[in-house]
């Protein structure tokens, strides 16, 4: 915007004296703001730090903020990284607070310090394109044994229900279940969390000492889905990526990839319609499942999940949320309200509740219900009792 001086004449009347008037002028040109794409989010165990990735590489670093006055949250964008022109940010991971590690879609795997918002570490992933980051950390103890408890009561009333909001009468019980998660997932502990207690902050640094101890299973990684068809494991540590194995490579290339926290189990889902498991010791193919192209072209896997029991959630290009086992690789269940492709797979941190969400703007959950009876009645095992009850459309 610019301030002008503009001269006026004006003419008096009856006496045709003409006066000088000078007065300011404000031009103001305002440039309609068109913010580019969003392509991936990763918020920080701690619920407050929220990085945002857009096309053109470049990321944000968002911060919850409240209203004292009006109590009400809201979130301030804190700081920025400009990318490169031509490249798209394709996944994020919180390392660290302080450590971010961002993979790039020209096949380079950066970390960046969100205190200076500057490249600490850039390596390249040495497998073309990468369409997938899965971040393998240690558990704790303490979040094991609280994810282990909940998956014993599964056991014996376990199933999953497609959860609908489409009633408003809904609206206050799903608020209710929202505070009670976000509360469990409050008290538990999590690598890198700022929010826990002294005594699990004891616990994370005897952890952390004890951790070069341990063998290479229980080592943090990273592994890439590549163009070339393998998954590319990196080691990960502060201010640290280095390059530590290769799986195979294959016939097709690979678009999601999943980590069990034992450490050595690795899930890939490619565009041949096969979701592949590797060893991560040994770098070989422990089994392999086909997933329903009802007789069409191949069946592209584009997101997976694995929970803690060994299953194995997968979103397709038919529209399709699957539920694998794991150990043994066959079909669970199946569940198709959506209407496009899958492309995203969120779970919750007690593993109770699922999100898919893809290109027909539809968002499903997916809820563990407690229903001994359709367990005892279907003669089947807990982990394929499921229920429909419809899908969610905002």
């Amino acid at each position: 915007s610019t301030t002008t001086t503009t001269a006026l004449t004006t003419a008096a009347p009856h006496t045709g004296q003409t006066d000088d008037l000078s007065v300011f002028v404000h031009r103001a040109r305002f440039v309609e703001l068109t913010p580019k794409e969003i392509k991936s989010m990763a918020l920080h165990s701690n619920g407050i730090h929220l990085a945002i990735g857009r096309a053109g590489g470049s990321v944000e670093i968002w911060t919850q903020t409240t209203n004292v006055a009006s109590s009400n949250v809201g979130w301030k964008r804190r700081c920025h990284f400009s990318g490169r022109k031509g490249t798209d940010v394709v996944k994020l991971a919180w390392w660290s607070l302080r450590y971010l590690v961002v993979a790039l879609s020209d096949g380079t795997l950066t970390m960046l310090d969100r205190t200076t918002m500057s490249v600490v570490r850039s390596v390249d992933s040495y497998g073309g394109t990468i369409w997938d980051m899965a971040l393998h950390r240690v558990v704790p103890e303490t979040n094991k044994a609280t994810v282990a408890k909940t998956n014993n009561q599964n056991k014996t009333t376990d199933g999953m229900q497609v959860d609908s909001d489409a009633e408003e009468n809904d609206e206050d019980d799903e608020d209710d279940e929202d505070e009670d998660d976000e509360g469990s997932d409050r008290e538990k502990s999590f690598p890198g969390s700022s929010n826990s207690d002294s005594s699990s902050s004891s616990d994370s640094e005897e952890s952390d000492q004890e951790e070069e101890d341990k063998g290479d299973d229980e080592a943090p990684y990273i592994a890439l889905a590549c163009e070339d068809g393998t998954v590319r494991v990196f080691d990960v540590g502060d201010n640290m990526l280095s390059y530590n194995k290769s799986t195979p490579r294959g016939d097709a290339r690979q678009l999601s990839v999943a980590c069990h926290q034992d450490g050595d189990t690795i899930y890939a889902g490619s565009s041949d319609g096969l979701i592949r498991c590797y060893s991560r010791a040994t770098s070989h193919v422990l089994f392999r499942v086909t997933v329903e192209n009802y007789g069409r072209e191949p069946t592209c896997v584009w997101c997976l999940k694995c929970l803690q029991d060994y299953t194995v959630i997968s979103g397709d290009s038919l529209g399709h949320v699957q539920l694998w086992d794991g150990s043994q690789g066959t079909l669970l269940k199946s569940f198709s309200q959506h209407t496009a492709d899958v492309t995203t797979l969120a779970v919750s941190a007690n593993e109770r509740t699922v999100f898919a969400s893809g290109f027909d703007h539809k968002i499903v959950m997916l809820q563990r219900v407690q229903d001994m009876a359709d367990v005892s009645s279907s003669g089947n095992s807990p982990h394929s009792a499921l229920k429909e009850h419809g899908t969610t459309d905002p």
